[in-house]
């Protein structure tokens, strides 16, 4: 069975994937903001997107 989950996109790769089953408020940003850091770049180059897998 598929379920939703939040992709996290870097220049159009995939950088990470969570579940959206069990994510709590604020999940989405900090993990934008982890991101960001990691690859050196504002969080805004981070895109996200939802997809059935």
């Amino acid at each position: 069975m598929k379920e939703p989950w939040i992709v996290f996109l870097y220049q159009g790769k995939e950088v990470c994937a969570i579940t959206v089953h069990g994510t709590f408020p604020g999940e989405i940003d900090a993990t934008k903001d982890l991101l960001a850091r990691e690859y050196g770049r504002c969080r805004e180059d981070i895109k996200t997107e939802i997809v059935n897998r």
